[in-house]
């Protein structure tokens, strides 16, 4: 079970969210270190590094559309599949409760997460 970002995630996660979010960092040696990382990042100084926890605590419960409808709330699907873990925004107010935003299906939470932040970013509602 995959319990943080990776490299790569951790380097655009640290573009778009404030880096006291992160519960951990990559230190010098691309080691992870537990704690908060006390400064902006070069390379592998203090890379932030988020947990599941984490992530799911800068996710929004629910968000406003262009349509100033109220969105939400956050909805995590776990299937009986080979790609279990799908997150997911529906909007009340239509009949059949619409799904506005959805992530692809993943095998890992952390991978759904942060796809999820990526998406809600793009829209600016982080």
């Amino acid at each position: 079970m995959k319990a943080y970002t990776d490299l790569e995630q951790s380097k655009k996660l640290a573009e778009i969210l404030p880096i006291e979010s992160a519960d951990m960092f990559y230190d010098q040696y691309g080691v992870i270190r537990n704690g908060k990382p006390k400064e902006r990042y070069s390379d592998y100084h203090q890379l932030p590094v988020w947990s599941l926890a984490a992530l799911l605590g800068v996710l929004p419960i629910v968000y406003i559309n262009n349509k100033k409808e109220i969105c939400g709330p956050l909805h995590i699907d776990i299937t009986d599949s080979e790609t279990p873990f799908v997150l997911w925004y529906v909007n009340p107010l239509h009949k059949g409760s619409i799904v506005e935003l959805k992530t692809k299906e993943y095998d890992n939470m952390i991978d759904a997460c942060v796809e999820m932040v990526e998406k809600i970013h793009v829209l600016n509602l982080l």
